[in-house]
């Protein structure tokens, strides 16, 4: 995802940067890591799900709320939609 100052890259596949926040400054771009890599599909999408699994058992409401997942399912129809042409 492309901003102003700078950019977001999203990878959730194994063995890759999880995400990476790209931002320009007046000497060019630096990159900085913010998840890093999963070493197998399950540690990619390990996180969410235990989270609400957990919430289910502790009967509390997911980190990710319903809003949330659905901006993110909307960017990812957006990114299929895209790539088709």
């Amino acid at each position: 995802m492309d901003f102003e100052e700078g950019a977001l890259e999203l990878n959730m596949l194994p063995g890759a940067p999880q995400a990476t926040v790209y931002r320009l400054t007046s000497t060019g771009v630096r990159s900085e890591v913010r998840v890093a890599e999963a070493d197998t599909w399950s540690d990619a999408h390990a996180g969410p799900v235990l989270d609400f699994v957990g919430a289910i058992l502790e009967g509390r409401a997911p980190l990710t709320s319903l809003q949330d997942a659905l901006v993110v399912q909307r960017v990812t129809d957006a990114v299929y939609e895209s790539a088709r042409g």
